[in-house]
This record gives C-alpha cells, sequence and structure tokens, in this order.
C-alpha cells in the first residue's frame, strides 16, 4: 500500500513543477520522447534518470538561465554518455552549492 505521505509530496512537487511552467509535453520530445512525464515521474522504470535531467534542466534554467547556459553549454541537451556525465557533474555541483547557501 501507497504511503499518503509520500502521495502527497509526490503531488505537491509535481504540481509545483507545473505551476512554474514545466510543460511535460514539451519537454518530453526528441531525445527525450517516449518519457513519461507526470506525479510519478520517478517510478517509471528505465526512463528515470532522463526525467531528472530534463527536471533538472528546468529548475536551474527558471533559476538563472544565463549561468545554465554557461556552465552546461558542453552538456544540454545530453546526447552520448560523456556529456550525461558531464551534466550530472555540473547538476551536482550546482546542488550542492545551493545547500551549502541555504
Amino acid at each position: 500500500m501507497a504511503d499518503p505521505t509520500i502521495d502527497t509530496q509526490r503531488n505537491e512537487f509535481w504540481q509545483t513543477l507545473l505551476a512554474m511552467g514545466f510543460d511535460p509535453t514539451t519537454a518530453a520530445s526528441g531525445t527525450y520522447s517516449g518519457i513519461v512525464l507526470d506525479a510519478r515521474v520517478f517510478e517509471h522504470g528505465v526512463y528515470h534518470m532522463k526525467a531528472f535531467e530534463l527536471i533538472l534542466h528546468f529548475l536551474f534554467s527558471h533559476l538563472d538561465s544565463t549561468r545554465f547556459k554557461r556552465e552546461f553549454f558542453d552538456s544540454w541537451p545530453i546526447g552520448d554518455a560523456r556529456q550525461a556525465r558531464e551534466f550530472r557533474s555540473h547538476a551536482f555541483k550546482w546542488l550542492d552549492e545551493l545547500r551549502r547557501e541555504s
């Protein structure tokens, strides 16, 4: 049986993304077509990492689009394993910086 607290948090996260302007139809196009983007996005099998990349792209672009373009210029859109590694490296550094600032 699903944990109602987790379901609530999942739905609140998804609704917040949508309220911020995240468009699942537009995001799940091109290289990312076929990914199911909804409130249960991280439960959908093999595509959870791709979904994570799309959502981080949206959030970082929303937070500071100039910085995103500068720091991720060589790794977005992700086209191969090297770019995926670089994207994750840049993302985790930025997330760590945000964590330290809060």
